[in-house]
């Protein structure tokens, strides 16, 4: 059953959105992998940007290293789990510190540090 990804975002006092018209999570045979369809948004630019970068990418934790990262482990050194690739763009299960998660997403032009996120994913019928 197909699925979309709606990622919103608070930062800086304005909130912004990301749309993934498909979405798909994979099993754990397949480590979680994430994929992705087009996105709608002016703070992913569906390449270098956001959560685009991770796509088709397998999810890492502190004590399982997927990414494609040969200087070290995106998850271990960033203390959280995440689609990392090299490392990432995004990364919205950081730790928070002072109220806000520091450098939670880069838009392709600088990075956002955010005071509140959320992934919603909807059926699409």
């Amino acid at each position: 059953q197909p699925y979309e990804l709606r990622v919103e975002i608070t930062s800086g006092g304005k909130d912004y959105v990301a749309l993934y018209k498909t979405f798909k999570l994979e099993d754990e045979t397949n480590k979680y992998r994430i994929r992705l369809g087009a996105v709608t948004s002016s703070i992913d630019d569906g390449k270098y940007a956001g959560l685009s970068y991770s796509n088709n990418q397998a999810f890492s934790t502190v004590d399982r290293d997927n990414d494609r990262w040969s200087g070290g482990h995106c998850a271990e050194s960033n203390q959280c789990g995440w689609w990392f690739k090299a490392c990432e763009y995004s990364k919205l299960t950081s730790p928070w510190e002072n109220g806000e998660i520091y450098h939670a997403w880069a838009n392709g032009t600088k990075w956002m540090s955010a005071t509140r996120t959320e992934m919603k994913i909807r059926t699409l019928q």
